[in-house]
């Protein structure tokens, strides 16, 4: 994606100021030669046919699938109804059923947030950012989306060794997934996940659960950036000579 795809959104005064800060931190893909911009953009190229969408990084409470209970914990409040997305999946979901649902072939990347401090600084963070796809049709299922995974991981990490983990439930989203791993400097690595989104999510689009599915697939760009340019602290990438003075 090119800088001018990405366009930087002008922050309303409204917003708090922990949320101005926070919407104010470089956009990685927006700065060229960057290895996450060179992530997303060897991501990109793997699924040529799938339409790229640009989404707002604040996400209304009524669409994250995350839990009330929950919710204060993990996401940043930017007031009583809004947050800052914590993944892209809500926001595509958001964007594919205002459009109508149908048989979609979606992707976006940018940025997600969240609330915490990371347990392991060198390979997390509170703001990072992430490539997403949603694809929904007729004959995909759980042996699709590992394909997929597994083919997409192959081009973006280049030699790196990928295994995925086995299929588990994730309640709050209603997700069918599992982790993508890599091996990096002798451990295995987390740096994404695939499956399918549940059958509800059809039928809210009117959309029979029998004929159709719907493939989640997502990657943490800087995770990704450590593995294929073998960088050792997920921090580097945030400062020269990476990003600009």
């Amino acid at each position: 994606m090119v800088a001018d795809e990405l366009k930087s959104h002008a922050l309303p005064e409204r917003f708090p100021e922990h949320i101005q800060k926070l919407l104010s931190l470089p956009r990685l893909l927006e700065i060229p030669g960057h290895p996450v911009r060179e992530v997303w953009e060897a991501f990109r190229s793997c699924l040529p046919d799938f339409e790229v969408v640009d989404l707002d990084e604040v996400l209304d409470t009524s669409d994250s699938h995350l839990p009330p209970d929950s919710m204060p914990k993990v996401a940043h409040q930017v007031d009583k109804r809004h947050i800052l997305r914590t993944e892209l999946s809500d926001s595509l979901i958001k964007f594919w059923l205002t459009r109508g649902g149908g048989p979609c072939k979606l992707m976006s990347a940018g940025r997600a947030f969240r609330k915490g401090e990371p347990r392991n600084p060198a390979l997390c963070a509170e703001v990072f950012h992430t490539a997403e796809i949603l694809w929904v049709g007729k004959g995909l299922d759980g042996k699709t989306s590992a394909r997929e995974a597994q083919r997409v991981a192959a081009a973006v990490l280049r030699d790196a060794e990928i295994r995925l983990g086995p299929v588990h439930h994730h309640v709050g989203g209603g997700v069918q997934g599992r982790e993508c791993e890599a091996l990096w400097r002798g451990q295995w690595l987390e740096f994404g996940v695939t499956g399918l989104h549940s059958r509800l999510l059809l039928q809210k689009a009117g959309m029979d659960p029998e004929r159709f599915a719907a493939i989640c697939l997502g990657f943490g760009l800087e995770r990704c950036a450590l593995i294929r340019f073998d960088v050792q602290d997920i921090r580097e990438l945030w400062r020269p000579p990476y990003v600009p003075e």
